[in-house]
């Protein structure tokens, strides 16, 4: 039986960039530290309606979390990834 310790890594976090969460990214960090990970991955939904600026403002997401979260905040290796809704817009 796996017990909670043995527990390193949460690959499926959202923010309140998700729209349906309520922690920012810096909460959840904090919260990883708390549980002992020491890994989280934030994979935010990606709203894509087909346009240029959604595709620049979801690299530019990605980008920020490479860039600008510290690579151990807390002791946490933050990674960034997003969750995409494959064929949601393919007529039947």
């Amino acid at each position: 039986m796996i017990d909670k310790n043995d527990i390193y890594a949460d690959l499926h976090i959202h923010t309140i960039a998700s729209l349906h969460a309520f922690s920012t990214l810096r909460e959840c960090i904090e919260e990883a530290s708390r549980k002992s990970l020491l890994y989280i991955a934030v994979t935010d939904h990606f709203y894509n309606d087909g346009s240029v600026l959604m595709r620049k403002n979801e690299i530019s997401r990605m980008m920020h979390l490479e860039n600008h979260v510290q690579n151990n905040c807390f002791g946490v290796k933050v990674i960034s990834g997003a969750e995409f809704n494959v064929a949601q817009d393919i007529p039947s």
